[in-house]
């Protein structure tokens, strides 16, 4: 009983500690116009954008057996340093530096399906100066935005371009659609994962952890916004992890142009979210669901038709992705979830219970990583 009070009261604290620090300048109450110089963006974020280095060392080979990694960092809160899992994953040694200090770090814990790591470094013998901190939810497409990281590892580099494009989905695993992401022009090298995404303001709105790998592609380098990390933070540091309901869908809410591929009138489309893939042992699969077996492309897009319509979750109808999102951001570990489904012309109704979701090696994607 003590052992469980302690557990829940170091929780708490982690949580408040990191929830002030990145509460403590909310962009909703900050001039969203405001715009200052290029120099003092750079000066400001170099205050808390570091570099990282991990090594790792691979047991089964003899030669290329030790491999470096390198990226970039933020310090989030006193001694606490947010990173992509991709550049310390598998790290035997981590080591975090700025101009004037290098340190060993400690991986408190990690979630690779959203490629968030958290690592703590000593904060006695120098000042620590907190980052101030932008809203998604305030972001417009056209608004200037600057990467600051340690691209190729050459140094601290500032690079500027735009917010080129928002509600981002990137399709790395299997719960990519439930997460959206900052698109941007500002040059995105490899190096700058982990890096800082910064307004016109100064203030970091995203750390960087993605640039497309399109041999035609030019300057798409994408952010994961500071609001999807904050809920995570407290809890990586509290138990090394995030736990998350293992529901194990795939899948995009029904367009006009998927009733098309699937010979449906485009003037009339049933709502309800298309099942694309299901994970082999998930609530989904247990369940009885179908996903997709058919590959379709519309543009550069594949789509797997052929899959179960959910239209209903707990006797709430499905016809839009805000609704979808809902949905799923309401499950909890051990739930039991009725659904409706629509299957070859019928409706069925189907009953799933979640566990909770183990990490999957494939939930990193490296293609894409900067």
């Amino acid at each position: 009983m003590c052992e469980a009070l302690l557990k829940l009261r170091n929780t708490i604290t982690a949580g408040v500690i990191i929830l002030a620090a990145l509460g403590a300048t909310p962009a909703s109450a900050r001039d969203q116009t405001c715009s200052i110089a290029a120099t003092q963006i750079y000066e400001r974020a170099s205050e808390s954008v570091v570099q990282v280095i991990s090594f790792s060392i691979d047991p089964h080979r003899v030669l290329d057996r030790v491999r470096p990694g390198t990226g970039s960092g933020i310090e989030i809160a006193p001694g606490l340093i947010l990173t992509n899992y991709h550049v310390v994953r598998g790290g035997r040694l981590i080591g975090v530096s700025s101009d004037d200090w290098s340190f060993e770090a400690e991986l408190i814990g990690g979630d690779p399906v959203l490629d968030i790591a958290l690592l703590r470094i000593p904060t006695a013998g120098r000042e620590v100066t907190l980052p101030e901190f932008g809203s998604y939810g305030d972001l417009l497409v056209g608004q200037r935005a600057y990467v600051v990281g340690y691209p190729l590892g050459i140094g601290r580099t500032l690079s500027e371009g735009v917010v080129s494009g928002l509600d981002r989905q990137i399709p790395l695993n299997t719960l990519s659609w439930t997460t959206r992401y900052i698109q941007t022009d500002a040059a995105v090298s490899p190096g700058n994962s982990g890096g800082a995404l910064l307004d016109g303001c100064g203030r970091i709105i995203g750390m960087v952890s993605l640039r497309s790998s399109h041999p035609q592609a030019e300057n798409l380098g994408y952010a994961l916004p500071m609001d999807s990390i904050r809920p995570l933070l407290a809890e990586i540091e509290a138990k090394g992890h995030v736990s998350r309901p293992w529901h194990g869908l795939y899948g995009q809410m029904m367009t006009p142009p998927i009733a098309s591929l699937l010979g449906w009138s485009p003037f009339f489309v049933p709502g309800g979210f298309l099942v694309e893939t299901i994970e082999p042992g998930s609530a989904a699969d247990k369940a009885g669901l179908r996903g997709g077996i058919v590959p379709v492309h519309w543009g550069l897009i594949e789509i797997l038709v052929g899959g179960d319509v959910i239209t209903e979750v707990n006797d709430q109808p499905i016809t839009t992705l805000a609704e979808a999102l809902t949905a799923v951001g309401s499950l909890e570990i051990a739930d039991t979830v009725r659904l409706k489904v629509w299957r070859d012309g019928e409706e069925l109704e189907l009953e799933a219970t979640l566990e909770e979701r183990p990490n999957f090696d494939s939930d990193v994607a490296i293609s894409s990583q900067p």
